[in-house]
């Protein structure tokens, strides 16, 4: 899970099927994106407000997206969960190449 809190975040699927989760304060929230429907504009992107908690669920078949932000990359700041307890987190700036898996 991850949450900008300086960002609005809009993810579009390019190809193939996803689940985003966003956590409304109570429970996490399923919304599927996806381009194999019969209403591909309505279905194949999601809106992330400033703060608001999200996953994704890829599987079993392959997904391609775009996401943009409100926030220009070097101040757009990713706040991620220290294990599951979204109370405790860390934050760092995305464009930080430092960061592992980056």
């Amino acid at each position: 899970a991850e949450r900008h809190p300086n960002s609005h975040q809009r993810s579009v699927a390019l190809g193939g099927t996803a689940t985003f989760e966003v956590f409304d304060g109570g429970a996490w929230v399923a919304k599927q994106i996806c381009t194999e429907t019969l209403e591909p504009l309505r279905d194949s992107w999601i809106s992330i407000p400033p703060g608001q908690w999200h996953r994704i669920r890829i599987g079993p078949s392959d997904f391609t997206s775009c996401s943009f932000h409100t926030a220009r990359t070097e101040e757009l700041v990713e706040e991620t969960p220290v294990g599951d307890d979204l109370a405790v987190t860390h934050k760092r700036l995305y464009g930080d190449t430092s960061h592992p898996g980056r």
